[in-house]
């Protein structure tokens, strides 16, 4: 079982008519591995933001159940809650910071409500409150720590001031602890509000179009930062946007919503590469430039196609031996490479020309060598090898 484990989730909201109400999540089920970066995409109206909110409680499901590190908490009351959330951080689009309060006050605001020390911070407050505390043997140390701890059960100023200090310097806002939020960017204003869901030490972080309302060059820094938290706090992110980038550039894992459904789920690389939903295809092709592809070959009368290299594979110099092998003309119209998740993920946009028979035979050859190939556009019809599906009509293979 993963550390957050959603399922059958339903969550319906009254319309104030008559009927059935407003269907905002419709029997998800998700499990999300300790360590993830789980991406969940959609279009605005999708149910993402609600289904997020579902994870912490936020919001009541109507039918399901929550499991967080292995534990039901469907039903817990809000006192049961409140410790729960003290292990999930969750940032939003809008920065809710406090116009009136410094950055460090704004950071240093969810310690002062019944946050508990941690191990580590109970040590440090015994070695400096017990006589030769560094002297003693190891299970009197433990003895010593257990009484502090049942005398203090929250932070001294002391540890406030050192954890958030901590995190600023991990934002990046360490000369900023005395400023006001009007005296800050966009992308500094998202940086204390990542810094205030972190300061509690939580495992998990939920993100709510945390970069929407960002730029893109700051949006890259956030995206940036919260890759090198993850790793620094050993943190799970789950990240919700309507930004294929954003998906690409963080996530290792990704679902797709649309009304209210996951439609799409699976490795970055497994969903990108070989999209099945439709909307998973539309989001693909913001990012590739398909549609300017597919015009180009309707307009010009082309074969076009597209070819997708994963892995090892996008090194491969299959296009120079193609030519080599075959009497055929191929011309790259678009090309790109990047990393997905750690793996080399490339596509090509080639015009074919030559006999329809040599076509046939040149994207056989590329099927062979694990290189995926689309056809785009009316024109160009897809070759599929032996056991494989035939065109749905728009070039793609069923």
């Amino acid at each position: 079982m993963g550390i957050i484990v959603l399922k059958n989730i339903v969550k319906t909201f009254p319309s104030g008519k008559e009927g059935e109400g407003v269907h905002a999540v419709r029997n998800v089920s998700v499990d999300i591995e300790e360590g993830d970066i789980f991406g969940i995409i959609g279009y605005s109206g999708a149910g993402k933001s609600t289904l997020v909110r579902c994870i912490n409680l936020l919001e009541r499901p109507t039918g399901g159940e929550v499991f967080i590190h292995g534990q039901n908490i469907t039903n817990f009351s809000e006192k049961e809650l409140r410790a729960v959330r003290r292990k999930m951080g969750m940032i939003f689009q809008h920065f809710n910071l406090l116009n009136s309060a410094t950055v460090f006050e704004n950071v240093a605001a969810p310690l002062k409500n019944h946050v508990e020390p941690t191990d580590e911070e109970v040590r440090e407050r015994a070695g400096e409150t017990v006589k030769d505390f560094d002297s003693l043997p190891e299970d009197e140390k433990k003895k010593k720590e257990a009484e502090l701890r049942k005398k203090t059960k929250y932070l001294t100023a002391k540890e406030i001031r050192k954890r958030v200090e901590e995190m600023l310097e991990l934002t990046g806002l360490s000369e900023k602890g005395n400023a006001y939020p009007s005296q800050l960017s966009g992308g500094q204003k998202q940086r204390v509000a990542i810094a205030r869901a972190l300061v509690g030490k939580p495992t998990i972080l939920l993100c709510d179009e945390a970069t929407s309302a960002l730029d893109p060059n700051t949006t890259t820094q956030i995206i940036d930062l919260l890759r090198s938290l993850q790793k620094k706090l050993k943190l799970t992110v789950v990240m919700i946007t309507h930004q294929m980038e954003v998906v690409k550039s963080i996530c290792n894992k990704v679902a797709v919503m649309e009304e209210g459904e996951i439609v799409e789920e699976g490795s970055l690389v497994e969903v990108f590469s070989d999209p099945h939903s439709s909307i998973t295809k539309e989001f693909r092709e913001k990012t590739l430039y398909r549609k300017e592809a597919v015009k180009l070959a309707e307009k010009n009368q082309r074969n076009l196609y597209e070819l997708t290299f994963i892995g090892e594979k996008a090194n491969d110099p299959a296009i120079m031996d193609l030519v080599r092998k075959f009497p055929v003309e191929v011309s790259i119209l678009f090309g790109n490479i990047e990393i997905l998740s750690g793996t080399p993920f490339g596509t090509l946009t080639v015009d074919i020309k030559g006999e329809e028979q040599d076509i046939e035979e040149a994207l056989r050859y590329l099927r062979e060598r694990d290189i995926r190939v689309e056809a785009l556009g009316a024109v160009g019809k897809e070759v599929a090898s032996e056991g494989e599906g035939k065109e749905d009509g728009n070039g793609v293979v069923e």
